[in-house]
């Protein structure tokens, strides 16, 4: 089997992405994600940088057409050639499922406190996401990014993590008759303009990106 690693091909897979997506989604992502797991860090990337062109209101930016967004794309992309080549060289050993966010952080060397942090969260919004507390069709492919690159994880993996159902703290005691009910998921900026404790830094950056419908 080839592992030889092609640029032109992701060039060719960016823009038929473009051109079959016209607007770029969650779903969508995970659809090319599965049909190109060789790309997941470039189809990654790519999408977060254009949902970031998406938000800006029309004022403040132009329509861009598919060959700006191509050769936009295509400069996330050369920062990551480096590390695909060596992925694509490596035998991929599947990992177990992801069983707590906090354990992931853990074995990465994170505090709760820390890995808030890097995620512009707040410790209480961190252990909703951690707990499944926010709804996953509400969470900002930008946070979704941040998981995989700072736990290591595929953004597959991570996503999966996030549609389980919700659940309890870790080592929660309670009687057996008297089982807590979880909360419902809630929007993920609905906990943001909420949260007392999230900085305003982190507020508006999480604001700035959430989708808008003009």
């Amino acid at each position: 089997m080839n592992n030889t690693f092609h640029p032109e091909n992701l060039d060719n897979i960016l823009d038929a992405y473009i051109s079959a997506v016209q607007r770029p989604n969650r779903e969508s992502l995970i659809e090319w994600v599965r049909k190109y797991p060789q790309y997941e860090r470039e189809l990654t990337e790519f999408t977060v940088a254009w949902i970031q062109m998406e938000v800006f209101p029309p004022k403040k930016r132009e329509e861009p057409d598919n060959n700006i967004l191509v050769l936009r794309g295509m400069s996330i992309v050369q920062n990551l050639l480096h590390e695909s080549r060596n992925r694509s060289n490596t035998k991929q050993v599947a990992n177990p499922p992801i069983k707590e966010l906090v354990d992931e952080g853990k074995s990465n060397g994170y505090t709760p406190e820390t890995f808030a942090s890097l995620l512009k969260l707040s410790v209480p919004l961190f252990w909703k996401l951690d707990r499944r507390l926010i709804l996953y069709s509400s969470i900002p492919i930008d946070l979704i990014d941040k998981v995989t690159v700072l736990i290591h994880r595929g953004l597959l993996e991570v996503a999966d993590y996030f549609q389980r159902p919700p659940m309890l703290p870790a080592r929660a005691h309670y009687k057996a008759d008297r089982q807590p009910r979880l909360a419902e998921p809630r929007d993920f900026f609905d906990e943001v303009r909420e949260d007392r404790e999230l900085s305003d830094e982190y507020r508006n950056y999480w604001i700035e990106v959430e989708p808008r419908n003009y």
